[in-house]
């Protein structure tokens, strides 16, 4: 797996400016899906590899034609299905919907799904699961990721000695909104 990485020094956001807003100094690791780990299934006619964030988990899936749809499941996250290319056939809740490539839809928690690509050419999928799906962290090992609560922008900043003194509750909360 290749890995480039890259120092985030002294860099702003977008929008630029300096101070509390500035983005801290965390190393970033730019990762090339066709280089990730992945796992095969279905008789070898699905690919599937993952990588997460705090609160969210993406696999990318590679489906070759004539992968039979698999009996329904639910689970207790929203999916978000993302097709970028060829033609998918989602079922939720036994509705069926065609999922052309550039579409997407959102599967809330517990809505029982399951779907099969439509035609003769492979499907790439993106599905996005959040809060994380645990059943699928083995997908994700190869980032070595530190487990924690997610991160306190401001708590951050006050322990580098940039906190906002004499902000309210309210006042954090909104300046949080804006550091997105």
């Amino acid at each position: 797996m290749r890995k480039q990485r890259h120092e985030n020094r002294g860099h702003e956001k977008a929008g630029g400016g300096s101070g509390p807003n500035r983005t801290p100094d965390l190393p970033l690791d730019v990762m090339h899906i066709r280089d990730l780990p992945r796992e095969t299934l279905r008789g070898g006619k699905l690919e599937r590899t993952a990588i997460r964030s705090q609160g969210s988990l993406v696999t990318f899936n590679l489906f070759q034609p004539g992968v039979e749809r698999a009996p329904p499941h639910s689970h207790p996250f929203d999916q978000l299905a993302i097709i970028v290319s060829g033609q998918f056939r989602m079922y939720v809740e036994e509705i069926a919907h065609d999922m052309p490539a550039g579409s997407a839809l959102l599967i809330p928690a517990g809505h029982a799904h399951s779907g099969h690509p439509v035609g003769g050419e492979p499907v790439i999928n993106i599905d996005v699961f959040a809060p994380v799906r645990g059943d699928y962290l083995h997908l994700v090992e190869h980032q070595k990721f530190r487990e924690g609560p997610p991160r306190d922008k401001q708590a951050d900043l006050d322990a580098r000695g940039q906190g906002r003194p004499g902000k309210s509750i309210s006042a954090k909360r909104e300046l949080d909104r804006e550091d997105g």
